[in-house]
């Protein structure tokens, strides 16, 4: 990782936000050169969806952090909010121009996570957005399996509706 530059400005950049778990800090410049932070090559963004923090995500993405970043497992920020359900930071990021229809490492969709997470209502709205994007219910996985298949598998009933 890069070492900030010496400048007394440097600690007037920093933000701290209390999300559900510890404490997040998060420095603008790293946000700027979108650092990744953690050992899962999880981004300031994958962090900002995962503790459902609205105001970090709208920060990052107005301080043009890359929407398109993926994790060590070539899961992007759309994938964790699709399985987290989290509708509000979908739209956020589809806004932001993320690919609806990145695979990750095993070659699933946000829609595979959506489907396969999908026993709330959020997640079915997820599913409705990701699919009036143009998300196929017909990509497979590298096993074969599409997001209906996923969606039986976890017995999302409602996403099976959805998707079907």
């Amino acid at each position: 990782m890069p070492k900030p530059p010496k400048n007394p400005r440097f600690r007037k950049r920093c933000i701290d936000l209390k999300p559900k778990y510890g404490k997040l800090k998060i420095n603008l410049y790293y946000i700027e050169k979108t650092i990744f932070n953690s050992d899962e090559g999880r981004t300031a963004l994958h962090t900002a969806i995962k503790e459902a923090n609205k105001l970090v995500t709208d920060l990052l993405i107005a301080r043009n952090a890359d929407v398109k970043l993926a994790d060590n497992k070539s899961r992007t920020a759309l994938h964790w909010a699709a399985q987290l359900g989290r509708v509000e930071f979908i739209k956020t990021l589809l806004d932001g121009k993320v690919d609806a229809q990145a695979l990750d490492s095993n070659g699933a969709t946000p829609l595979h996570y959506a489907a396969a997470a999908g026993t709330t209502t959020s997640h079915c709205s997820t599913i409705d957005i990701l699919l009036d994007h143009g998300v196929s219910v017909d990509i497979e996985d590298e096993t074969g399996s599409t997001p209906l298949i996923w969606a039986a598998s976890k017995g999302a009933s409602n996403a099976i509706d959805a998707v079907f």
